[in-house]
């Protein structure tokens, strides 16, 4: 099993995501809404090995989430992994490679509109935005942060509390 210290920020709660790839060490912030249960289920669906909801300071509304995920390789490469992050015809798209504690890292950050139908436009769309990290592991592995919101007033926000959370995982050691 793997060991990660993961920074958390005042803003992330802890949403219950059970793993048996990797353990997180450090402290958390306690759960105390009962919707963060729902978005753990739906992130767990997702293969997420731990995640967090980001809630607003004043109201504790949910602005996001941040996934952990471990990734294996299977014979395919980082690069091909992370191309399947790509949205296909994103409004902007931000990329580079960064220096983190745990190493070098890809960082995406993309909007993007999506389908949200509704009754009064059967065409309507939203824009989203999703932050993407991701390492290239020993033992053929990636390890993936993923976080995303559509509540637009929130996104540079979002992406300092991911950022930050980013730029400080490692390995216990």
């Amino acid at each position: 099993m793997t060991e990660l210290h993961v920074p958390v920020t005042k803003a992330m709660s802890r949403l219950e995501v059970r793993s048996t790839r990797i353990e997180i060490g450090g402290d958390t912030a306690p759960r105390d809404r009962e919707d963060l249960l729902e978005l753990g289920r739906l992130l767990a669906a997702r293969g997420a090995d731990a995640a967090w909801a980001i809630l607003d300071g004043a109201d504790e509304s949910i602005a996001s989430w941040v996934a952990l995920t471990f990734v294996p390789l299977r014979g395919t490469t980082p690069g091909a992994l992370r191309r399947g992050a790509r949205h296909d015809d994103p409004i902007e798209v931000e990329e580079d490679m960064r220096d983190t504690a745990l190493g070098p890292a890809h960082r995406l950050r993309q909007r993007v509109a999506v389908p949200a139908p509704s009754v009064q436009d059967t065409a309507g769309t939203i824009v989203s935005e999703s932050l993407d990290w991701s390492w290239a592991l020993p033992a053929d592995m990636m390890l993936s942060v993923n976080a995303n919101t559509t509540q637009l007033v929130y996104a540079d926000w979002v992406a300092d509390q991911v950022d930050r959370v980013a730029l400080g995982i490692d390995l216990v050691r």
